[in-house]
């Protein structure tokens, strides 16, 4: 059997989800945890609608203009600030994000595979093919720019 459910801290904000897959869950044992069961990836549901922006602060129901669950699982609740925070040194959140544009990175190149092969020169011609062999390396130099949450990506040509 599966429950999904979430967790709360003493200021009824969200403080963890999940899936309790298997596991014989007893409503003690969820008061204990502070866990409440619901029917639904609670989770999944709120990442998808943007809109939920409300958090239970101190028994008052706030917009904070935050999202509902922190960005990244290292990500802690500021209570003064009203916002999430990544307690992470810089660097670390700097690196993560490389890896996500490499990520992407190596997803284009992937997709445009098909235009490096023997037989593209012949079927794209000249011009096309040497757009996309232009295209294919910006997308190799993207590490090269120097900041990871601006990144200039090239278009693919027609």
């Amino acid at each position: 059997m599966s429950y999904w459910y979430i967790k709360l801290d003493e200021h009824k904000n969200i403080i963890a989800w999940g899936n309790k897959s298997g596991q014989d869950i007893v409503k003690e044992f969820l008061e204990i945890n502070n866990e409440t069961l619901i029917e639904k990836d609670v989770y999944n549901l709120l990442q998808k609608n943007k809109s939920f922006r409300h958090k239970y602060i101190n028994n008052n129901l706030l917009n904070t203009g935050e999202p509902l669950f922190p960005p990244n699982h290292y990500s802690i609740w500021d209570n003064d600030l009203n916002k999430w925070k990544d307690p992470r040194p810089q660097t670390a959140i700097i690196d993560e994000e490389w890896v996500k544009v490499r990520l992407k990175r190596n997803e284009l190149l992937t997709n445009s595979d098909w235009t490096d092969t023997l037989s593209a020169k012949n079927r794209l011609g000249d011009e096309l093919y040497n757009a996309w062999q232009q295209y294919r390396q910006a997308l190799r130099d993207i590490t090269n720019q120097a900041d990871p949450y601006t990144i200039t990506w090239p278009t693919a040509p027609q």
